[in-house]
């Protein structure tokens, strides 16, 4: 496993779950066949966990794709729109480079 982050993720009734977020080693295939890398999300819920496969034209574009790919299932989580989605070691950051939710008043 090339990257394995856990983040915490508050639900609407305050109770803290962990949401495990792996990236695999990006595989390079042979003879001219697209590059994969393997993404799995678990404990955001049905709409968004599973393990899944991501393509590119190359082991880099894969590995491009599949960060990006994890990050909008991330950002389509209601505890992320809600701030309510962080790292365990760090209240208030998250991983993978995403962005700020938007100020609830």
């Amino acid at each position: 496993m090339w990257l394995r982050r856990e983040l915490t993720r508050i639900g609407e009734d305050g109770r803290e779950s962990v949401v495990l977020v792996e990236i695999g080693d990006p595989v390079q295939a042979l003879g001219g066949e697209p590059g994969s890398v393997r993404v799995r999300i678990e404990g955001a819920g049905a709409r968004i966990d599973g393990d899944r496969r991501i393509y590119g034209e190359d082991s880099m574009q894969a590995l491009l794709l599949g960060i990006g790919f994890a990050r909008t299932l991330l950002e389509s989580d209601e505890a992320f729109a809600g701030g309510r989605l962080f790292w365990i070691e760090e209240e208030g950051g998250l991983d993978l480079e995403l962005p700020s939710p938007p100020v609830v008043e």
